[in-house]
């Protein structure tokens, strides 16, 4: 998180989850003080709760993300910090999450998937789908290490093919 505060890059966390639960996710992994830095850099888009007086579970607020319809929830006119943003590394644990960015004009995207699955069609599609893909519940490392690549100073991202720099090529 203190990454994307330097380098003022918007994070989008879209998720077929409760929000709340993905924000206190957030919260005991350590990001509790970046989230409340980050402000508008931070975005999660997820099933919103409403509570009754008493702070009890009351109800799930609409529209409830599932896993076919982020194209639908997560959009420029439901989230205007998403406009001007040309550029975006997606991670996801299925095909379906890359709905996600649908509805977004970009002129570069990194998709990395997560394959977690035990059914070979599920991970064929994931391999077709994705730029890169990590299996059997590997790690967060390589994308840590990509984003610091990514976002050292030494080079300018701006409207480039992510593919240039993943290759090794200058932007």
């Amino acid at each position: 998180m203190s990454e994307l505060r330097r380098t003022h890059t918007s994070c989008f966390v879209v998720s077929a989850g409760i929000k709340a639960v993905i924000e206190e996710s957030l919260a005991v992994l350590g990001a509790q003080k970046d989230i409340a830095d980050l402000g508008s850099i931070l975005t999660v888009c997820a099933t919103d709760e409403k509570y009754d007086e008493r702070g009890a579970l009351a109800a799930f607020l609409p529209p409830l993300a599932t896993l076919g319809n982020k194209d639908v929830l997560f959009t420029p006119e439901r989230f205007p910090a998403i406009k001007g943003h040309h550029t975006a590394l997606v991670l996801g644990d299925s095909s379906e999450d890359l709905l996600a960015i649908a509805s977004i004009k970009l002129d570069s995207c990194l998709k990395v998937g997560f394959d977690n699955y035990a059914k070979k069609e599920e991970a064929e599609a994931m391999c077709e789908n994705y730029d890169i893909v990590i299996r059997k519940d590997g790690s967060l490392d390589v994308v840590t290490e990509l984003l610091g690549y990514l976002t050292d100073p030494k080079y300018v991202i701006q409207h480039v093919g992510l593919q240039k720099l993943i290759a090794g090529e200058k932007p």
